[in-house]
């Protein structure tokens, strides 16, 4: 009797770190997976500003929406909207709601890359 459990308890074990194995990998990448609306935040939009109003920039033809907790900086200072002005680079550190619609969180006016 005692060889026939000691038979079992080597494939057992076996299988049980093969489960173990398996559930840890699937949790590691999982955990690298990123979910469809983690993908939308924090993207990056940078260029030439086209148009500017009150509530939006347009950056090379894609508008980004400014509210009241848009950040602006110039050369590490803190500047307003108002100092921006159409034809300046810019990147803006945004984020895409639900409705498609993207919002700036940080606009940063940058050299143009002529120099300029």
């Amino acid at each position: 009797m005692k060889s026939r459990k000691s038979n079992w308890i080597l494939p057992l074990g076996i299988i049980s770190a093969s489960v173990l194995a398996a559930s840890v990998t699937a949790r590691a990448d999982l955990g690298n997976a990123v979910s469809p609306l983690e993908s939308l935040d924090n993207m990056e939009v940078a260029g030439k500003v086209t148009a500017k109003t009150d509530t939006s920039l347009l950056v090379d033809g894609k508008p980004v929406v400014i509210n009241e907790t848009t950040s602006f900086t110039k050369e590490g200072r803190a500047i307003k909207l108002g100092d921006i002005q159409v034809g300046d680079h810019v990147k803006v550190t945004t984020s895409k709601g639900t409705n498609g619609e993207i919002t700036a969180l940080r606009v940063e006016v940058v050299p143009s890359k002529s120099g300029g």
